[in-house]
């Protein structure tokens, strides 16, 4: 009796472990039907890239911004052709929409211009372009870029400058960066940076009271290895190679005998790096 009991309860455990089995198919099985959706789900909706690239660096009051507009597919460099318009905007340091542009795209490329009227305020703006697709999903991504845009002094050898004022608190939509006794910004030459691929950063320091200051540093990652040094060119300005991992690596600077921590953008997880190289001869 004990023996048939010990059988049954042996045949009911085959029994379940069979059902069991045939019920949840094998994880390969399972991975490839997530795959499938999820590239059933790219392939229905898309994901635009926006780029643009300009004629310079830094302008004055009173220039022209020309610009070169392309959309690409996120994942791959080949234009998209899902939006025809790309919308454009000039935003000055307040957080106020300057300017505005609607670029007609053909074959995700288009040109447009900002002319900097005599009336507008020196400062560093940013130019904000995307299209109505790109902010249709949850995390909606944008191409963004910040100029130093100067006032001449005026005489024969101007030299430029940025006018430096308070604004009120109901106009201050963006505070942090006004409060800070040292700022210092970084700007991906392609807009965004993706982990594991090269890229070139500017940065800008600059003081509250002070404006544009000249300093040097050093690049390290979270466990605090050391990747490169930085060290300002110009106004405040300068450039280093940079190849992103997932954690953001840290740029530490002295100024006026304090040390300053600055974090870097956090990375894509996967994407592409759009770069200019300038280079002589045919």
């Amino acid at each position: 009796m004990k023996n048939e009991r010990i059988l049954f309860l042996l045949l009911s455990y085959v029994l379940c472990f069979t059902t069991a089995r045939a019920d949840n198919p094998p994880a390969k099985t399972v991975f490839e039907q997530y795959v499938k959706q999820a590239q059933d789900f790219a392939d229905n909706y898309p994901r635009e890239k926006a780029y643009l690239h300009f004629d310079n660096t830094s302008y004055y009051i009173g220039d022209t911004i020309w610009f070169k507009a392309y959309v690409t597919f996120a994942d791959k460099p080949i234009p998209c052709p899902i939006s025809r318009p790309l919308y454009v905007e000039l935003i000055d340091q307040a957080g106020h929409v300057a300017d505005k542009q609607i670029l007609r795209l053909d074959q995700g490329e288009g040109n447009g211009q900002f002319i900097l009227s005599p009336s507008m305020m020196s400062g560093y703006y940013e130019v904000r372009a995307y299209t109505r697709w790109m902010l249709g999903f949850a995390e909606p991504q944008y191409f963004s870029r910040t100029f130093p845009i100067y006032k001449p002094s005026g005489g024969d050898s101007p030299e430029r400058h940025i006018s430096t004022y308070d604004l009120p608190p109901s106009m201050r939509l963006r505070p942090e960066g006004n409060t800070q006794k040292l700022t210092v910004s970084f700007f991906p030459e392609g807009g965004q940076l993706v982990e594991g691929v090269p890229s070139k950063v500017a940065f800008k320091a600059e003081s509250k009271n002070e404006g544009s200051v000249e300093l040097t540093g050093k690049l390290y990652t979270k466990e605090g290895t050391e990747l490169t040094s930085l060290q300002t060119m110009h106004d405040g300005m300068g450039l280093f190679d940079y190849t992103p991992s997932a954690q953001p690596a840290i740029a530490q600077v002295v100024y006026q005998g304090d040390t300053y921590k600055f974090e870097l953008p956090v990375a894509l997880k996967s994407g592409y790096v759009l770069g200019v190289s300038n280079r002589g001869g045919a």
